[in-house]
């Protein structure tokens, strides 16, 4: 396996770094208020490490693509730094981005990578671990249901054994 950088993971990894500074400066405060890591995230945008795995026929940088991998985790590892949260939350939003890639339609892949290269938005994922209150097969613990409420259309309720 091949682990040089090509360019453009060097020249993500080198904003990751310059990155650093404000995440580290924001940690304690985001993590002190369970709080969202808003403007970490703001400078990701902005630094376009959002579209890190939004496939490059759609403006992003195609990490993650065809064994392309090395780059997102140490651009991950590196923001992971100076703010853990931020880069454990930009890891599931590139997931997200990255699995739509792999089995989205093209409908779907124009219209949310759009979304996320031009305006920004992100991807967020929800699962359950295996329960810590019982042995045996896995029930579902975690649920989500319409709510019939336009502004908060869905209702995402269940059991957290680990974070």
């Amino acid at each position: 396996m091949d682990f040089s950088l090509t360019k453009e993971q060097q020249a993500l990894l080198d904003t990751a770094r310059k990155l650093g500074p404000l995440l580290a400066k924001n940690a304690a405060r985001y993590d002190e208020e369970s709080a969202f890591p808003a403007e970490n995230f703001d400078a990701l945008k902005e630094a376009g490490l959002t579209a890190m795995t939004v496939p490059k026929d759609y403006g992003g940088h195609g990490l993650w693509m065809d064994g392309n991998y090395l780059g997102l985790y140490l651009v991950l590892e590196e923001l992971a730094k100076y703010c853990s949260s931020t880069s454990q939350l930009l890891q599931v939003h590139c997931h997200g981005t990255g699995y739509l890639a792999w089995s989205g339609t093209e409908s779907q892949k124009a219209r949310y990578f759009k979304e996320v290269v031009e305006n920004g938005k992100l991807f967020a994922s929800f699962g359950s671990e295996a329960s810590v209150r019982q042995t045996g097969p896995e029930p579902f613990d975690t649920m989500v249901k319409p709510t019939g409420d336009k502004d908060k259309p869905w209702r995402l309720s269940g059991y957290k054994g680990f974070a």
